[in-house]
C-alpha cells in the first residue's frame, strides 16, 4: 500500500469513528465496510473524504443522523453528482479543519502564496483548487479542479 493511500485510509478512519459512521461498535452493519472498499477502489481516495465530511455537514442537525450503509449510500451519491467536471464543494478548508480536526491540505491543496492571492486568475476568482489524482493522492497538473461557493462568483 503506497504511503498517500496509507494516509488517506487512516484519515478517512478518523473520520469515521469520531462520528460513529459506520454505526459504532453496537450498531456495525458486515455491509459497511466491503461497502466502503468500493467507495475507495472507483473514487479518488480524497474526493471520498471530502464527500464524507459533505455528506456530514449536510446532515449535521438531523435526528438521527445517517450511519452505516445509509451514511455511503448518501457519499455515493454525493461522488457521482461529482463525476462531471466542476467539482463543487460546500465547505471551506477552514469547516473541513473545523468538522474533522484534519489538515484539509491533502484535500484542497496548499494554501495560495500571497502573490497568487494578490494577482487572482484571469476570470478573477482565483479560487479553484486541485483536487488530488487518484493514483498518488499528489496534485497534479491533470487533476480535476475543485472550487467551493465561497471561491465561486455570484
Amino acid at each position: 500500500m503506497a504511503t498517500s493511500e496509507h494516509l488517506h485510509r487512516e484519515r478517512l478512519h478518523t473520520i469515521i469513528t469520531s462520528y460513529e459512521l459506520d454505526g459504532g461498535p453496537q450498531q456495525l452493519d458486515d455491509r459497511f465496510h466491503p461497502s466502503l472498499d468500493r467507495l475507495r477502489q472507483h473514487y479518488p481516495p480524497a474526493l471520498v473524504e471530502l464527500a464524507f465530511v459533505e455528506v456530514l455537514a449536510h446532515h449535521w442537525l438531523r435526528t438521527p443522523r445517517p450511519q452505516g450503509v445509509r451514511f455511503l449510500a448518501l457519499v455515493r451519491r454525493r461522488l457521482r453528482q461529482w463525476q462531471q467536471p466542476p467539482i463543487e464543494s460546500t465547505l471551506t478548508r477552514s469547516q473541513f479543519h473545523h468538522i474533522t480536526g484534519l489538515d484539509p491540505a491533502p484535500i484542497f491543496g496548499p494554501l495560495p502564496s500571497a502573490a497568487a492571492m494578490a494577482f487572482p486568475d484571469s476570470d478573477g476568482v482565483g479560487g479553484a483548487i486541485a483536487v488530488p489524482d487518484s493514483g498518488t493522492g499528489a496534485i497534479g497538473p491533470d487533476s480535476p479542479s475543485l472550487t467551493t461557493r465561497a471561491d465561486s462568483p455570484s
